[in-house]
C-alpha cells in the first residue's frame, strides 16, 4: 500500500496507510506503522490534550516501564484508520518518554472471530503481525542499531503473545523510546552534561535505589524535588561517594562557583545544596517519620571525618552562592506563570492531570488559607528549607462555611486545652461538603548573602484533594504538580510539570526532605499515584490538613511572614551551624 494522505494531529504526523520493508526505526514505523517518528515530541510535558487511559499489558520479553500511559487526538484517527491499533503516549515525572502501539489480531470495536466467517481477517491480521514482528527483530540485529542504542536515533522493544505457536500470533506491543545518552550526567544547570554544576548536583540528586519490596535496583533522579539519599552512611559517606563528592566540591568552590550567574539558577542550586546539608547532618540518626525506619550501626571514625569534611565544604558552597535580599525579591513568581501559560485546567476534571486553580490568590477566588502560629509538619520535616502553605475552598452554601468555622474553634480548644494542661471532649467534625477543595503550596527558602533565611515565590510542589460525584459514587480527585529544573531554567510553564497516573510514588512522608531507608539502604515501598494520597487523607475529612490545633482562617495573600519558620528555626534547626562552617 503507498502513501497518500498524512495529517497533523497535536503536532504528530499520522500516515493514510502502511507498507512494508523499513531498515531501520524511524523507516519501519513510517511504512509499516503509519507513524512519522520525527514528529513525536519525545521530552514534552504532559498538556490538557492528554488523557489518562489505561496501561497496555506488556508481554515478555517486553517489561513495564513505570510511565503513566495516555491517550490523544492523535490516537483516536490512528485507531479510526488502523481499528485493531492502539496507539499511546507514555510520561514519566511529567514528560513524554515512550510511545506504545498495540497490535491485535482481534478488533476492540467489533470483534473479530478466528472461526466462522471472519476467519480470513483473523488470519490476514496474524500474517501481518508475523511480517511486523519479523521486521523488528531484523532491525534490533542491525549493527547499525545497536550502535545508535547509546547515541542518535530511537530504541524499539517488542512483546508477543502467541497461542500456543509463532504461526498464532495475535498480540504484538511495540514501544518505542529515544535511548538514554552517553554521559551520566543530565544537562539541567547547563546544556553540557559535562558542565561542572551538572556534575556536581548528579553527584547528589542521582541515587541506584535498592527497593526491599521489589528486589529491584532502580535509578532515581536527578531532577526530582528532594535529594533521594537517605541517612544510611551508604549514601554519601562510604570510601567511592566520598571521594567523588569531595573531589567536585573541591573543583567547585575553586573553579565552579561564577560559571553560572543567572539567579535564578544559584537560588535554586543553594537550594539544592542545602538539602544535601541538612540530609549529610542526620546521617546515622533513624530516620523522623515514615513507613520505613532504619536503626543504623553507628558511624566509624573516617564516616564521621568524611561528614564534617563534606557539610564544611556545602557551608561554603551554600554560602558563596547566596543573593542579596534584592536579588531574591526578584525571583519569578513560578505560581502565576504557570497560570498563565495556558498549559493547566482550572476545571476539575477526572481525565486531566495538568491541573491548577487560577483563582487561588484572586480577591474574590473564593479560597481561605488556614495558618497557625507553628509551622505545618511539612515544613518542619523539610527542616524549613521549604515553607508550606495550607488553603481550602469550600461551597459558599452555609453548610460549608459553617463546617470550617467549627474546625478552627475546634482547633483552638485544642489549643487552649494544651497550654492550661486539662483537656475536654473532642467533638466529631462533620465532613465538607461533595467539591471542597483542598491545596498544600510548597515554596522554596533562600539564604541570603547575610546568612538569614528569605522567602521566594519558586513553587516547589502543589498538591490538591477534591472530592465529585460520578455515576451516583464519590470519588477522589487528586492532581500535583511538581518542579522541574529543566523546564524552570527555559521558561517553560513556570517549571510545573503534572504528576501523571500510575507514576511510582512513594507512601506517607517517606520520600520528603530525603529518602526514608532501612538497615540495609533498602528504598520505602512504592506505590502509583494517586492511590499513595488516601493512606493519609480522605477528601472531605478535615484530617486532610497537617495541623491540628490554634488555626487561624484568613483571606490568602501571596507574601506572608515566615516569622513562625525563623522562631522553630532559631529553635530546633541550628541555623548557626551553616554560617560557623561557611567562615
Amino acid at each position: 500500500m503507498t502513501i497518500k494522505t498524512k495529517s497533523l494531529i497535536v503536532g504528530i504526523c499520522l500516515l493514510a496507510g502502511a507498507t512494508f520493508g523499513g531498515q531501520t526505526v524511524e523507516s519501519f514505523t513510517r511504512h509499516s506503522l503509519g507513524l512519522a517518528l520525527a514528529t513525536v515530541p519525545f521530552g514534552m510535558t504532559a498538556g490538557t490534550n492528554y488523557a489518562h487511559t489505561d496501561p497496555p499489558v506488556s508481554p515478555p520479553p517486553l517489561s513495564g516501564t513505570n510511565v503513566s500511559w495516555t491517550t490523544n487526538a492523535a490516537s483516536g484517527l490512528y485507531r479510526h484508520r488502523f481499528p485493531n491499533r492502539i496507539l499511546r503516549f507514555g510520561f514519566r515525572n511529567g514528560r513524554l518518554e515512550a510511545v506504545r502501539i498495540s497490535i491485535s489480531a482481534f478488533d476492540g470495536s467489533n470483534v473479530v472471530n478466528a472461526f466462522g466467517d471472519d476467519k480470513k481477517i483473523f488470519e490476514r491480521r496474524c500474517s501481518e503481525l508475523k511480517q511486523i514482528l519479523d521486521e523488528i527483530i531484523k532491525i534490533r540485529a542491525n549493527p547499525e542499531f545497536n550502535s545508535k542504542r547509546k547515541g542518535p536515533g530511537f530504541d524499539i522493544q517488542y512483546g508477543a503473545v502467541c497461542a500456543p505457536t509463532p504461526e498464532s500470533l495475535y498480540l504484538l506491543e511495540i514501544e518505542i523510546t529515544e535511548p538514554a545518552t552517553q554521559s551520566n550526567a543530565a544537562a539541567i544547570y547547563d546544556p553540557s552534561p559535562s558542565h561542572l554544576w551538572n556534575r556536581l548536583f548528579d553527584a547528589f540528586y542521582r541515587q541506584a535505589i535498592l527497593f526491599q519490596h521489589t528486589q529491584a535496583s532502580e535509578w532515581i533522579g536527578p531532577d526530582v524535588v528532594d535529594p533521594p539519599f537517605g541517612r544510611h552512611p551508604l549514601f554519601i559517606l562510604d570510601d567511592h561517594s566520598y571521594q567523588e563528592c569531595n573531589s567536585l566540591l573541591d573543583e567547585f568552590l575553586q573553579n565552579g562557583v561564577n560559571l553560572i550567574r543567572d539567579p535564578v539558577k544559584r537560588a535554586v542550586f543553594q537550594h539544592d545544596l542545602w538539602a544535601v546539608f541538612d540530609a549529610l547532618a542526620g546521617v546515622g540518626e533513624t530516620p523522623m517519620v515514615g513507613g520505613t525506619h532504619g536503626i543504623f550501626q553507628p558511624l566509624t571514625i573516617a564516616q564521621k571525618q568524611y561528614r564534617t569534611i563534606l557539610e564544611q565544604k556545602l557551608a561554603k558552597a551554600i554560602h558563596s552562592l547566596a543573593l542579596s535580599r534584592a536579588e531574591i525579591q526578584s525571583l519569578p513568581d513560578t505560581y502565576q506563570l504557570p497560570v498563565g501559560s495556558g498549559a493547566f485546567s482550572n476545571q476539575i476534571d477526572p481525565k486531566q492531570f495538568a491541573f491548577l486553580p487560577e483563582d487561588l490568590f484572586a480577591a474574590n477566588g473564593g479560597w481561605v488559607e488556614l495558618a497557625s502560629d507553628y509551622p505545618l509538619r511539612h515544613t518542619r520535616i523539610v527542616g524549613g528549607r521549604s515553607n508550606f502553605r495550607a488553603f481550602i475552598k469550600v461551597s459558599t452554601n452555609s453548610a460549608g462555611t459553617n463546617i470550617l468555622t467549627d474546625y478552627v474553634r475546634w482547633s483552638r480548644q485544642v489549643a487552649d486545652d494544651a497550654n492550661n494542661n486539662h483537656s475536654r471532649p473532642i467533638p466529631k467534625l462533620r465532613l465538607f461538603p461533595l467539591g471542597t477543595q483542598f491545596l498544600l503550596l510548597r515554596e522554596m527558602m533562600c539564604i541570603a548573602d547575610n546568612g538569614e533565611m528569605a522567602p521566594t515565590h519558586i513553587v516547589e510542589t502543589i498538591q490538591v484533594r477534591a472530592s465529585y460525584k460520578a455515576l451516583l459514587k464519590e470519588h477522589l480527585f487528586a492532581r500535583e504538580e511538581e518542579l522541574n529544573r529543566q523546564a524552570l531554567f527555559a521558561g517553560r510553564q513556570g517549571g510545573l510539570l503534572p504528576v501523571m497516573a500510575d507514576s511510582p510514588q512513594a507512601m506517607f512522608y517517606d520520600s520528603l526532605g530525603f529518602l526514608r531507608v532501612d538497615d540495609f539502604a533498602h528504598g520505602p515501598e512504592l506505590t502509583t499515584f494517586p492511590y499513595n494520597c488516601t493512606g493519609c487523607h480522605q477528601p472531605r475529612d478535615s484530617s486532610t490538613f497537617s495541623f491540628n490545633w490554634n488555626v487561624s482562617a484568613s483571606i490568602p495573600r501571596r507574601s506572608v511572614s515566615i516569622e513562625p519558620l525563623i522562631a522553630w528555626k532559631k529553635e530546633n534547626g541550628k541555623p548557626d551551624l551553616l554560617r560557623t562552617l561557611a567562615k
